[in-house]
């Protein structure tokens, strides 16, 4: 039996996106202190992999690459963060 990795891959972390948001609030303090310490300015990129928690509390003027494969967290993340950022979804084809 062969297994589309990609597929399960979304099905797996779409299903375990609110659990992860839960626990990852326990570490929202930390976060915000590592966002502040990188002290971004306008034209600053970053390339990261990010969680709406993460992505919401970081400056709304630089450019944010993100590596996801749950889609459920990209589309939640679109629709909570207006600001200057561009999102690229990368996934591996098996």
């Amino acid at each position: 039996m062969r297994i589309n990795t990609s597929r399960w891959n979304r099905v797996r972390y779409t299903a375990l996106t609110p659990i992860y948001d839960i626990i990852g609030r326990v570490f929202t303090k930390f976060r915000k202190l590592s966002i502040d310490g990188l002290q971004l300015t306008r034209g600053d990129k970053v390339l990261n992999y990010f969680t709406n928690a993460l992505f919401s509390n970081i400056n709304r003027s630089f450019e944010a690459i993100a590596k996801e494969t749950g889609l459920e967290v990209v589309s939640n993340t679109i629709a909570d963060f207006r600001g200057n950022y561009r999102i690229v979804i990368l996934t591996k084809q098996y």
